[in-house]
């Protein structure tokens, strides 16, 4: 003859949280996607500069 446990007592199955990790690791979100790097110095221009004309 098998007491019948209150409610409370009944143990509740696991909730559903997080998955367990795996074998690979869990990544976080993507940041959003960030502009090109820019470098410090500015590169030089594609076309020289024109020669400067001379004041007559």
């Amino acid at each position: 003859m098998t007491a019948t446990l209150p409610r409370a007592e009944v143990p509740a199955p696991p909730a559903p949280g997080p998955p367990s990790p795996g074998p690979e690791p869990q990544l976080p979100p993507d940041p959003a996607p960030q502009p090109p790097v820019v470098p410090d110095d500015p590169a030089p221009p594609t076309e020289p500069d024109p020669a400067p004309v001379p004041q007559i």
